[in-house]
């Protein structure tokens, strides 16, 4: 009986891009082949459905109306956080009223807790906005931003602030109704099981078609199926391996050399080969002196050499792998 590969490791382990590109391949390459075979037509239609409900999910996700006003608005207020920040800053060293300058110098107290407000995940960097923003409107701080001029920028970010946080939620209601509908692991679960049966179908077949011109197209068939799986199987294996180096690197780089094991607490330091005393009426020996180190070869810390790097660790995988 003819077989197609095993595919059950490859599909689970195929990112949601890869996992898409791989069936569209498959329909691509397969698209006109199949619809000579009669009995497959059903199945393989009902395959592409599934296929293209997967990725206009994934579609909507990136491109939805509330996704791209958010992005907008994201960069609005980064940009008066911009603004705010460097006009404190100069302000602080180059003003030359002493009133502003003392104001500068106290707001930037709070500018510089949030440096880093815009670089942060949404949901995180609106909360810190928002905290931002309760502190420069405390009453005490009137004065001061008043005396900087940033009042109208204040304003604005806490407006962009407030408009982002609203159209957020709105996208998050909508996604979760989006989900319920009928989530990514499921659809993804929905083309594989289709595809299952679809399989089963092509391999059913060449024990019972006696056509030799429908085992052709059958043969083609499972060929093209067959080379795609391997040919994503490779992908996969590479992709996976260099994961793996990329997770010793960053094991590596985490231990401090010669570091990384100090004595016990409370164990004093104990002297070299001075542990075991001669037996008695031995005469006493010099402690280390009977194999002293080889010219130029400083002694050695035990315990402490570290691992050669292979040098394989050292190349990226190539392009496209």
């Amino acid at each position: 009986m003819k077989k197609i590969k095993a595919y059950g490791r490859l599909l689970s382990n195929l990112i949601n891009a890869q996992f898409v590109q791989f069936f569209f391949r498959l329909i691509a390459r397969l698209t006109g082949k199949v619809e000579k075979v009669v009995r497959l037509v059903a199945l393989w239609n009902a395959l592409k459905k599934e296929v293209l409900n997967l990725d206009n999910s994934f579609k909507w996700a990136a491109a939805s109306p509330e996704t791209l006003l958010l992005e907008r608005l994201d960069t609005e207020r980064d940009g008066l956080l911009t603004i705010i920040f460097s006009a404190v800053k100069n302000l602080m060293k180059h003003a030359v009223d002493p009133a502003v300058k003392a104001s500068a110098e106290f707001i930037y107290n709070y500018v510089k807790n949030f440096a880093e407000a815009g670089k942060m995940e949404y949901e995180a960097e609106t909360a810190m906005i928002t905290n931002f923003i309760q502190d420069l409107e405390r009453p005490e701080n009137a004065a001061h931003i008043a005396n900087l001029g940033i009042a109208i920028y204040v304003g604005q970010l806490k407006a962009k602030n407030d408009e982002f946080q609203t159209h957020y939620e709105t996208r998050y209601d909508a996604r979760y109704a989006h989900q319920q509908s009928g989530s990514t692991g499921q659809l993804r679960e929905n083309v594989v099981s289709v595809f299952n049966v679809f399989t089963t179908g092509v391999e059913g077949m060449f024990v019972t078609e006696t056509d030799p011109a429908a085992l052709a197209d059958l043969q083609e068939v499972l060929d093209i199926i067959n080379a795609e799986i391997a040919q994503f199987t490779i992908i996969l294996d590479r992709h996976l391996k260099s994961k793996k180096k990329e997770d010793g690197k960053k094991d590596e780089e985490t231990q401090a050399p010669d570091t990384t094991n100090p004595p016990a607490p409370n164990t004093p330091p104990q002297a070299p080969d001075t542990t075991n005393p001669p037996a008695p009426n031995t005469p006493p020996q010099a402690p280390d002196t009977t194999n002293p180190p080889a010219p130029d070869t400083p002694p050695q810390a035990p315990d402490t050499t570290v691992p050669p790097i292979n040098p394989e660790d050292l190349n990226p995988p190539a392009a496209g792998e």
